[in-house]
């Protein structure tokens, strides 16, 4: 679970469906997004805050890393858009 600073209580679920549904807990736990983008089972799934910037890391079984911005759309929604992946090889 997330607090953001403006307010947002989000909560994060992955698992070995290779999915991550974000819910919005003030909201009934509605669903705010679900995220397809790795090709193995998700283990960890973290929200962070940089620089004042909403984020969200997901690591896979294959070793992968997953960097998310959140981004305010129209003043209500939440989505969170890849900016960096990250595989390893060894």
């Amino acid at each position: 679970m997330f607090l953001h600073r403006i307010g947002v209580q989000l909560l994060a679920t992955a698992s070995r469906d290779r999915l991550v549904h974000i819910f919005d807990i003030d909201h009934d736990y509605g669903l705010v997004q679900t995220l397809d983008d790795h090709s193995s089972a998700i283990t960890a799934v973290r929200f962070t805050e940089l620089d004042s910037q909403l984020m969200m890391l997901s690591c896979g079984a294959d070793k992968s890393l997953l960097f998310r911005n959140a981004q305010l759309v129209r003043y209500m929604f939440i989505v969170f858009l890849p900016i960096r992946f990250i595989l390893s090889i060894l």
